[in-house]
């Protein structure tokens, strides 16, 4: 077996003297009782040792309550000054202990003593003593339970309002001419940072110039560059021998054939003669062709196409220039300033911005780089101008709380004998039944301590008292619907099913 560590053994020591110090908080010390069993363990020397280190040890534990969940108002801790007595930390704990200890019940306002929890109507506990009896100002329940009602909704002193158990009160408050921000946790100045230029506006953090860049007479922007509008030129143009395509220069003449009497049709050079077909051999002109089971022949050493047309084995040849495709090609594109990129001339001139901005290509615009200005005892913060003075004032002697971004006050408080419920004082009294040895009340009505009777042979289900003998039926049938049927299919086996028969 593992041997446990000096550290496990310390931690569990001390949840069972944080267990021992809750019974004595709960129960109350009993000087008496415990010199006797003081007196019996030390063969009837009794001394006050006992007394002295019970308190010792609730001491330490008010103390240790008191550092986990807050000061109570008035009271000091530490050498010279005594922990709050057992009253006083069962008042406090109303409003410093959540609902899985007692006390406060969380987002409802509900006071329940300590280690009571709050069940949405009344606070309980389970009863811990083996006898299953409850403290005296609680009530018992069919299920083990201690209740008791609620000590009553929280409410607060004039000037502050109650909100999820504490007293809230009006605030944060700023210099003037600034505001809260709960975001950045400090005041803001009501105005918005200013550029030093009144052309240029704030854009997170920086002065952006409102107007866009522009680019010289006769060409625009595209991107980071200014593409001149200029129609490219092609030599010849003004003679009316080449004109411009859109991509090249392309001359105005129609390339010619060879042979002067064959004919271009914009792809090939095409003999205007039919095929001359020799019908006394059999063979006759068709669809422009001579079908026969010889194969026609062209004149000048032509080729027959698959229309049946006679096509010259030369090439068309261009005047000027080389054949591209349909056309006599004659010189690249020429641009009178910048480079042709296919299709515009681009000059790469900058694009200038204003003095002490710079060109922002991914924003499209001239950024000032310069830091944002705010006012005397003001810094700029994600382009918002924010107090120095983060010191944030509340009224009426309450205290801002930065956890909740509000002004927290001191605790609701009720008369002598009330507690506060609903806005109202309401007395700590438990409600009493007419007749107490018949009634007792469960937290919410009187009920009866004795439970409805039924006549003998019957038990009550519920609110109906039924039979403890269940219904007869004959052998090998059992009771359906009102009736006896068989227990088993079987009945398909027989030429007749028995009948039903009623119940005895």
């Amino acid at each position: 077996m593992a041997k446990r560590s000096n550290s496990w053994k310390a931690s569990q020591l001390e949840k069972k003297r944080k267990a021992r110090c809750e019974l004595h908080l709960e129960q109350g010390y009993d000087a008496k009782t415990h010199q006797q069993k003081d007196a019996e363990r030390t063969g009837g020397r009794a001394s006050m040792k006992t007394k002295e280190k019970y308190k010792e040890r609730v001491g330490k534990y008010a103390e240790f309550l008191i550092e986990e969940k807050g000061m109570p108002e008035g009271y000091k801790v530490g050498k010279g000054h005594p922990a709050p007595t057992l009253e006083e930390l069962k008042e406090f704990f109303c409003w410093i202990i959540d609902s899985t200890e007692g006390g406060l019940a969380s987002q409802t306002g509900q006071c329940c003593s300590p280690w009571m929890s709050w069940d949405g109507e009344v606070c309980y506990r389970y009863s811990t003593s083996q006898s299953g009896e409850c403290p005296p100002d609680t009530t018992r329940t069919k299920n083990n339970r201690c209740e008791k009602p609620s000590g009553g909704h929280a409410f607060c002193p004039p000037g502050l309002r109650e909100s999820k158990g504490q007293c809230v009160a009006r605030g944060p408050f700023c210099p003037p001419s600034t505001h809260y921000k709960a975001r950045l946790k400090g005041c803001v100045e009501d105005e918005t940072p200013a550029c030093p230029d009144k052309d240029s506006k704030l854009e997170n953090g920086k002065c952006v110039l409102k107007t866009t860049p522009e680019c010289p007479k006769g060409s625009r922007q595209e991107g980071n560059y200014c593409v001149n509008i200029i129609k490219p030129y092609c030599e010849g143009e003004e003679e009316g021998t080449v004109h411009f395509d859109g991509t090249q220069c392309v001359s105005n003449e129609l390339p010619e054939c060879e042979n002067t009497d064959f004919n271009f049709d914009g792809e090939e050079c095409i003999t205007g003669r039919k095929p001359v077909c020799d019908e006394a051999n059999g063979f006759f002109l068709q669809g422009g062709r001579c079908v026969s089971t010889k194969t026609p022949e062209c004149p000048d050493d032509g080729k027959l196409t698959a229309n049946g047309e006679c096509v010259s084995r030369s090439k068309p040849k261009c005047k000027t220039g080389n054949l591209v495709g349909k056309h006599c090609v004659v010189g690249s594109v020429t641009c009178p300033k910048g480079t042709w990129d296919g299709k515009h001339c681009v000059t790469e001139d900058k694009i200038k911005c204003p003095p002490n901005h710079s060109w922002v290509a991914c924003k499209n615009k001239c950024v000032s780089f310069e830091k944002t200005e705010c006012g005397p005892g003001y810094y700029e913060k994600n382009g918002e101008c924010v107090s120095k003075n983060d010191h944030i004032r509340c009224d009426d002697g309450a205290e801002w709380d930065p956890k909740t971004q509000t002004c927290l006050g001191t605790k609701p408080e009720c008369p002598e004998g009330s507690v506060p419920e609903g806005g109202e004082c309401v007395a700590q009294e438990i409600p009493k039944c007419p007749d107490p040895e018949r009634f007792e009340f469960n937290g919410k009505k009187c009920v009866l301590k004795k439970g409805p009777d039924c006549a003998p042979g019957f038990r009550l289900d519920g609110t109906e008292c039924v039979s403890e003998k269940g219904p007869v039926c004959g052998f090998g049938q059992v009771p359906k619907d009102g009736r006896c049927v068989l227990a088993s299919g079987d009945c398909m086996e027989f030429e007749f099913c028995p009948t039903y028969k009623p119940l005895l």
